[in-house]
């Protein structure tokens, strides 16, 4: 599931907004296991994005659910 709405790009100079993912996995509803068409017992990913302007105003929000067997997920970290 896809929010509605596209994001702009910032401007060439401008930062990029801060985002916080909180990830977890649970057991799918009904719903979700018919339109993920799900094989077995499988848990699904759901992923809550929220995009942060610079002064650190929630500016986006997103709910994000997945079939945990078709995806990896990669973080990386950087040091400031």
């Amino acid at each position: 599931m896809a929010a509605a709405g596209r994001s702009e790009q910032p401007a060439a100079g401008e930062g990029l907004p801060g985002l916080v993912d909180s990830v977890s996995a649970r057991v799918p509803t009904q719903e979700q296991y018919t339109l993920l068409r799900l094989p077995g017992d499988l848990p699904v990913l759901r992923t809550l994005r929220t995009v942060y302007s610079d002064g650190d105003l929630p500016i986006e929000v997103t709910v994000m659910v997945k079939a945990s067997h078709l995806y990896e997920l990669r973080y990386e970290f950087t040091p400031e």
